[in-house]
């Protein structure tokens, strides 16, 4: 996928937003993705959490703990999975009560509380919607 595809469908994803997503966030996909991740790892694993080991579990995260506002993306990832990891952008821009952070280690200690959580659910039913609206579109994987 080249650049001008990417912005096309995030602004694409970002149009089906409640709300305006202010403070877009870095996407880095595939080599670029795994060499942030391998320069972060030490800084999140000081908060217990192993980047490395997620990242290779998962098509795509959202960073945010550090202010990172970074998403990253395994190389052959799809729309859904990019519009699942903008829709957590958007809820940590437009939380409510002012914090955005699952329990630490959460994930690890105990997935199943991770995937039922508020912020999966909506993330996963965003997804679906914006998955139904690029059906039949010659775009994303």
């Amino acid at each position: 996928m080249d650049t001008n595809e990417l912005k096309v469908i995030v602004n694409m994803i970002k149009n089906t937003f409640e709300s305006e997503l202010e403070n877009e966030p870095t996407i880095l996909i595939g080599a670029d993705a795994q060499n942030y991740v391998d320069s972060m790892e030490e800084l999140y694993l000081s908060k217990g959490v192993s980047l490395k080991k997620q990242f290779k579990c998962s098509n795509g995260m959202y960073l945010w703990w550090f202010n990172d506002n970074t998403i990253i993306l395994k190389q052959n990832f799809r729309v859904k999975t990019l519009a699942h990891e903008l829709r957590h952008a958007w809820q940590f821009e437009n939380n409510e009560d002012g914090e955005f952070r699952f329990i630490e280690g959460v994930i690890e200690k105990n997935p199943i509380l991770y995937y039922f959580s508020s912020k999966e659910r909506d993330a996963r039913k965003f997804a679906r919607k914006v998955k139904s609206r690029v059906k039949g579109l010659n775009i994303g994987h």
